[in-house]
Order: C-alpha cells, then structure tokens, then sequence
C-alpha cells in the first residue's frame, strides 16, 4: 500500500513561502484600500512579481504532488476564497452603488489568473488521487 508523504521544504523555500504569504495579505489589503477610495496605484512590476510568486508556489506544489507523492495540506486556498470572495463582494457593492464604489483595478488584475490556477491544481488534485488510489489498491 502507498503513502502519501508531507512536504519538507527547504528553509531557502519555506522563507520565500513566507514572503509570498505576506505579499498575498498585502495586496487584498491595497485592494480594499483601493476599493474605499485611497488612491493605491499598485506598480505594475509588483503585481507581475506577485503572479509569478503564485505561480511559483502552484508549481512547486505540483510538482511535490506528482514526482514524490506529496500531498500538501497548504492553506492556500485560503487566499483564492478571500480573493474570490472580495469580487464577489466588491462587485455586489459596486452594482448597488454604482459611482460610489468600483471593483479595485487590483482585483481585476488577479482574480482570472488566480481562480485558473486554482481550477488547475484541483482538477490535478482529483487526478492525482485517482491514480494514487488505482495504484495503491486503496
């Protein structure tokens, strides 16, 4: 019978893990800063460097998932219900309040390529166990 293991990332990794969380928290932040009227004007770079900090970690997840049977218990869907929640709401609040309020630019430059990696990493998720469970006879 199989196991599915735990990660043990390096320490290099688990510090730019760390990095990536708290960039995450900072740009839901700026984002309702955005949405409540402060004149955040994210920079370009910064939201590009935070899509490839995403990628990065996705990738990395995957990767553990295919070629070592780690199955990772990140929390990270955390941010995809917080993200995907704010323009849900944002949006609502905008509709109803139209010229008052507006979904943040921020938002709208994340949201797409956050909720498309997170459809992909669960659709490989569900893969994944598929194979595992074929394989392992479980």
């Amino acid at each position: 019978m199989g196991k599915l293991n735990k990660p043990t990332d390096s320490r290099g990794f688990r510090s730019i893990l760390i990095i990536f969380h708290i960039l995450t928290l900072v740009m839901i932040a700026f984002a309702y800063l955005q949405f409540f009227g402060y004149k955040i004007k994210v920079d370009s770079f910064l939201m590009w460097f935070y899509l490839s900090m995403l990628t990065l970690y996705t990738g990395h997840k995957e990767t553990l998932r295919w070629k070592a049977n780690i199955f990772s218990d990140r929390m990270g869907e955390i941010y995809v219900y917080l993200i995907v929640g704010s323009v849900v709401l944002t949006g609502i609040l905008a509709s109803i309040f139209p010229g008052k309020f507006t979904v943040p630019n921020l938002l709208k430059q994340i949201a797409i390529p956050v909720i498309s990696l997170f459809i992909g990493t669960e659709t490989s998720k569900t893969i994944f166990l598929k194979k595992f469970k074929q394989k392992t006879g479980d």
